[in-house]
């Protein structure tokens, strides 16, 4: 297996713009200082928001980039790094418009839940993949309102939520892909999961490259 690119978030951020454009969605133009990113990988940002595909460029050979994506403010953002079929562990922003100044904040996640193995599903060779929640807060959590960003790829949750995961307890999300053959194929599972009344949606990439 090669090498998996990378992605430094504390070296990504907004592009600095002569005039703001205040309608939306509006392009929002985000660069990776260098060192940002594996020279020459792709780097593709998806707006988790909607069914927009995927904005992408090439790293340069310092590790910067460059691109804009149109957005709306709230909405959040998922970078990663790819080379060949390998990917980086995504970067999830959220934008936000403060006093007309252009942010991009990381998405809050509690820092008591565990994702295994991360935010990310690959099914190469595979038509069944799981997710392995672990709660070690101090007290339950709640797993529900399950939904894909485009729902048309394929993929299917196999067990009903919601769910609650007593604290010191995990559960598992087990997907399955329904026609392995032929094209590559993605989504985003979405899943809210609440602790003591916050309630954060948890975004995790489903893959399925064409063998």
């Amino acid at each position: 297996m090669p090498e998996p690119p990378s992605l430094d978030p504390g070296l990504i951020g907004v592009a600095p713009v002569g005039i703001s454009v205040l309608s939306e969605p509006r392009l929002l133009p985000i660069e990776g200082q260098p060192g940002a990113a594996t020279p020459g990988a792709s780097v593709r940002v998806i707006d988790i928001d909607t069914r927009d595909p995927a904005v992408t460029t090439t790293a340069r050979s310092d590790g910067s980039f460059t691109l804009s994506v149109p957005v709306r403010n709230g909405d959040e953002l998922r970078l990663q790094a790819q080379t060949d079929s390998v990917r980086s562990t995504p970067v999830d922003l959220i934008y936000r418009a403060v006093e007309l100044v252009d942010t991009l904040e990381p998405s809050p996640r509690h820092e008591c839940v565990t994702l295994d193995p991360g935010f990310d599903l690959d099914f190469s060779g595979a038509v069944r993949r799981s997710v392995r929640v672990q709660n070690a807060c101090s007290g339950p959590i709640v797993l529900a309102e399950p939904r894909f960003r485009l729902d048309s790829a394929g993929f299917e949750l196999d067990r009903s939520l919601p769910i609650t995961l007593a604290a010191g307890s995990e559960g598992l999300l087990d997907l399955t892909l329904q026609s392995p053959a032929p094209p590559a194929r993605e989504d985003v599972l979405l899943v809210d999961i609440s602790l003591d009344g916050r309630v954060l949606r948890y975004p995790i990439g489903l893959f399925a490259p064409q063998d």
